[in-house]
């Protein structure tokens, strides 16, 4: 009798341990992840603004103005020159590329087993500076013409703004800006015991270079020097 007594508390106390056992690796397995997702999730937005590129992009932006004048003597049409107008505007721009990580939340961090998925903010293209350096314009004047007013001046800088962004989708800010982020972030998130082919990062809309166009939403003129 006492020896089934043993053999069943022996038994109760084998089945406690294997369900004590079984709770403390529930929780070992899902305390990491709740922990992980918190921790990634403020590595990342604390990374503030990621800057990848700056160019410094110096332009002269020019014009040439020839007028006519429309006459008639003794009944015959005939043109004369009024006079020749020339412009030379040397402007100087800073464009840079940065991600904002400020704007990623929990919501963009999907952990799925081993694996971790991260979407990131698309990239931005700030426009820093536009500096016309006023004492380098040069005019040129013959003739008849009168000097170019400030409202015309601005008219041309404004061409030359827009010459300068249609230059962006060449010079690579945007696939640049994404590599850098993927390079930061990939052993941030091994440190928490992740293999790099485990870590999969991309980014919001797919955008690419091609997209930065005039009127582009990641486009920001941040500041203008006039």
């Amino acid at each position: 009798m006492r020896a089934q007594i043993l053999v069943l508390s022996i038994l109760a106390t084998l089945v406690w341990l294997n369900c004590c056992n079984q709770a403390q690796e529930q929780q070992a397995n899902a305390t990491p992840k709740v922990d992980v997702a918190a921790t990634l999730v403020q590595n990342i937005s604390s990374c503030s603004r990621l800057y990848t590129n700056e160019c410094q992009i110096h332009k002269i932006v020019s014009f040439n103005d020839k007028k006519e004048l429309e006459c008639e003597i003794f009944s015959n049409k005939m043109s004369i020159g009024a006079g020749t107008r020339k412009v030379a505007i040397p402007m100087d721009v800073t464009v840079k590329a940065y991600i904002d990580f400020s704007e990623f939340d929990a919501s963009k961090l999907k952990i799925d087993s081993n694996r971790v998925y991260v979407e990131l903010p698309d990239p931005k293209i700030e426009i820093t500076a536009s500096n016309i350096d006023h004492t380098g314009i040069r005019e040129y004047t013959t003739g008849l013409r009168q000097k170019f007013d400030e409202e015309e001046i601005q008219t041309y800088v404004q061409k030359g703004m827009d010459d300068i962004i249609a230059q962006l989708p060449g010079m690579g800010l945007v696939e640049h800006a994404k590599l850098s982020a993927v390079r930061l972030l990939n052993p941030i998130i091994a440190q928490l015991g992740y293999n790099d082919t485990d870590i999969h990062i991309g980014f919001k809309s797919g955008i690419n270079d091609k997209a930065l166009q005039k009127d582009s939403p990641i486009i920001k003129i941040e500041q203008t020097d006039r």
